[in-house]
């Protein structure tokens, strides 16, 4: 598979680097040697800050730098819970979760490849009895798994409460959290009630149980859930206690492997075996920690990782992973699960951004983005306000440094005097044509808004003379007028002002400034998420050619100035009329949304380019933190967007940050 090969080249260069011909020690502070087992990989199911409870995947090779699959999208929309995975006597994977808390059923899911996952049946445990836990209340944490092949049977745990929290005293919920347990054969039988693991009068949660290497019997790998003060330092922090047998009994754990406010802990051994690497979370998805030992029983040390300094970082996570579950997988499977759910940056960046290191945004400022491609370079604009400016390069991961000009400003007085906005660049019959909203120079308002059209000649768009070709003969005035064509005719989209509402309209075009027939409305915002901030609107739609001859018209729904500003998508099967209205359909939520996690909000405005491999990419404008509103601050991202095998667009969460391949 292409994403195993260079993340296998990516160690090997690493190594290379870091051992040199002497293998001589690795320096303090800097990233470890890479070893990767042929034969070996990990798999990580997780949630992401922002999606709780919902199953995504990550994998390594080494256990230490970690990529997401399926372009940061869900890998199941059947499960939710806490994942956490454990293979049986059969071969085959099952996967625990519940609904929320307060589900009574803890749910499981079976799987032969890690990829199709089948639910397989509920338990519900009874919790009115327990042994030395009373009154509990109607509570399931966290439910995690471990098959244990001396025995064979099923390890399943999980939290529950006895005390409800209070205004006044919220911490004592937790502090009333006790690990209980019960043992299957095979996970549809429970012959015995469940009952409390650990006999300490202490809060925990998110237990995992492994059997212990130094010694024999096992070892409990818990989260210590008081809340950490002078009279109990050890709060919040991952502990261990090894016992006799799998179901113990566990004496008082040792000290902390982890600093404090840290749970989910989840363990895997290094591809050479010769130590084990405990990731646990800082919640609520701030970051990854890892402390590494040689046997259960220690020693341990912290690593350092995901510090923003490369140099310093010896592993890498996934920003925004929550709590999951590692397992080691075999190479065959790590394929198998590259191959269903592909990532984008195993496939490289963009051709035109070096295959190589390209950061999210693009640009500190950029708002209404649009990217065409023209042979080898990339042309780019955004909103300027008061002129239209082209930057040029063959290189999108370096635009900072493209080279760029002033090509037009307007006059004075003029209907297409102030607030030039959302600019877009096409090349048709040999000609460049830009289309941009502008606003007459007395009367800067919606009813004095339009969509404006310049030409240019010349075979390069920063040279020559652009001619300004004036406004296209709308119905309605309006702002983000774009263009395509479909079946050998050229169409015109824009979002027309009609009443209170910014709709889209399409009308065929007689040439590339001249619309030959009356404007339909396509799309109007008739859904919630189309109506935040104040304001019910559609915009800056966006023409994505679809492999098979489906229509798709991307746009972005409620105000700018709202976080919840979003990019949907409207389909018309293949062959449909444009201007037929019945044909299109709306995509049921928003395809590209807020990404918190990834530091991504407002994400909107967007265009879509194809590399000269025929990759599709998205730009669009996005903020780093909430509540920044409709500002120039608004910057350029772009990202792959994939095609399912029936023809259907798959779009990445949002992210910001550095993409590296090989990385992530």
């Amino acid at each position: 598979m292409i994403g195993a090969r260079r993340l296998i080249l990516a160690f090997a260069a690493a190594f290379a680097s870091l051992s040199g011909a002497a293998a001589q020690q690795v320096p303090p502070g800097a990233p470890e040697t890479p070893y990767v087992d042929p034969a070996k990989a990990y798999l990580f199911a997780h949630m992401m800050t922002g999606h709780y409870g919902v199953l995504y995947y990550s994998v390594s090779l080494d256990g230490l730098h970690w990529t997401q699959l399926n372009d940061g999208q869900p890998v199941s929309q059947d499960y939710h819970g806490h994942a956490s995975i454990a293979q049986g006597p059969d071969g085959r994977y099952y996967l625990v979760g519940n609904r929320s808390d307060e589900d009574p059923f803890i749910r499981f899911w079976v799987s032969s490849d890690l990829i199709e996952w089948t639910p397989l049946g509920t338990y519900r445990p009874d919790l009115s009895n327990i042994p030395g836990h009373p009154h509990t209340l109607q509570r399931i944490g966290a439910p995690k798994l471990y098959f244990d092949k001396p025995s064979g049977q099923f390890l399943l745990t999980w939290h529950t409460p006895n005390r409800d929290g209070s205004p006044q005293d919220p911490e004592r919920y937790w502090a009333s959290q006790r690990t209980l347990y019960t043992l299957s054969p095979d996970l549809t039988h429970f012959p015995d009630p469940p009952r409390r693991l650990l006999d300490w009068d202490m809060a925990t949660i998110d237990t995992i149980v492994r059997p212990n290497d130094a010694g024999p019997g096992y070892c409990a790998i818990i989260k210590d859930e008081r809340y950490p003060s002078y009279g109990w330092t050890t709060g919040k922090t991952v502990r261990i206690s090894c016992g006799p047998s799998l179901t113990g009994p566990f004496p008082l754990p040792g000290p902390p492997l982890s600093p404090n406010f840290r749970e989910a802990p989840t363990i895997i051994r290094s591809p050479d075996d010769s130590e084990w690497l405990l990731y646990y979370e800082q919640y609520a998805g701030t970051s990854y920690g890892l402390t590494k030992g040689k046997t259960l029983e220690g020693p341990w040390y912290q690593v350092s990782g995901n510090s923003g300094v490369p140099e310093w970082n010896r592993y890498d996570m996934v920003p925004g992973a929550r709590h999951g579950s590692m397992m080691a997988i075999g190479r065959k499977e790590y394929d198998a699960l590259v191959q269903a759910f592909p990532d984008q940056v195993a496939d490289g960046a963009a051709e035109g951004a070096s295959n190589a290191t390209f950061v999210n945004p693009l640009l500190p400022s950029g708002p209404d983005p649009y990217v065409v491609r023209d042979g080898d370079v990339y042309y780019y604009m955004h909103t300027k306000g008061d002129s239209l400016e082209i930057w040029k390069t063959t290189d999108l991961a370096d635009l900072a440094n493209a080279e760029h000009h002033v090509v037009w400003r307007p006059s004075s007085p003029a209907p297409n005097g102030r607030s030039i906005w959302a600019p877009e660049l096409h090349r048709i019959d040999g000609r460049w044509y830009i289309y941009y909203t502008a606003a007459d120079s007395a009367h800067d308002d919606d009813d004095h808004r339009g969509v404006f059209v310049l030409e240019n000649g010349s075979d390069d768009p920063l040279t020559g003379e652009w001619i300004d070709r004036g406004r296209v003969r709308t119905a309605h005035p309006g702002i983000d007028g774009t263009t395509f064509v479909y079946g050998g005719k050229r169409y015109f989209v824009y979002s027309p002002y009609v009443g209170p509402d910014s709709d889209l309209a399409i009308a065929e075009m007689s040439d590339p400034v001249t619309l030959a027939g009356p404007e339909t409305i396509i799309a109007v915002p008739d859904q919630p998420w189309e109506r935040q901030g104040g304001r019910q609107i559609l915009e800056g739609p966006a023409f994505l050619p679809s492999p098979d001859g489906e229509l798709y018209l991307s746009y972005s729904g409620s105000a700018c100035w709202s976080d919840d500003y979003a990019v949907g998508l409207l389909h018309a099967p293949a062959g449909s009329d444009p201007l037929d209205a019945a044909a299109w359909s709306k995509s049921p939520a928003p395809v590209v949304a807020k990404s918190p996690g990834g530091h991504v909000f407002a994400p909107g405005h967007n265009g879509f380019f194809t590399t000269p491999s025929g990759q599709d990419w998205i730009v669009y404008h996005a903020n780093p933190r909430a509540g920044m509103g409709c500002t120039p601050k608004r910057a350029p991202h772009i990202q792959r967007v994939r095609w399912t095998a029936d023809g259907q667009p798959v779009f990445a969460a949002p992210v910001a940050g550095r993409e590296t391949p090989g990385t992530r």
